[in-house]
């Protein structure tokens, strides 16, 4: 297995890569044997919904999450509540990248 990336590069610098720049990506990772990415894009929106099937309200969802730049800390359990909420087309971007 050739293992590539972790949770800081996803909101360091992936966070705000759109589809041209994931392609690119990608092909680089298929020339250099990468068969084992982290897939951390979109992850977000399946939070909401899990969350809503837990019976939180979206007010409740958004007092909570982080803004883009954060989601490493958010996603390692140390940060909440800052610099959000992420907006609903940003999550059904995201979630359309992966």
């Amino acid at each position: 297995f050739h293992y590539y990336q972790n949770v800081c590069a996803y909101s360091y610098s992936f966070v705000w890569w759109d589809w041209e720049r994931w392609e690119r990506e990608i092909d680089w990772m298929a020339l250099n044997g990468i068969n084992m990415p982290l897939a951390f894009t979109g992850q977000e929106a399946i939070w909401q919904k899990v969350y809503i099937s837990l019976g939180f309200n979206q007010t409740e969802i958004d007092n909570f999450v982080v803004g883009p730049a954060f989601l490493a800390w958010s996603r390692l359990g140390n940060m909440h509540s800052w610099a959000g909420p992420l907006p609903a087309s940003w999550n059904k971007r995201q979630l359309s990248l992966q």
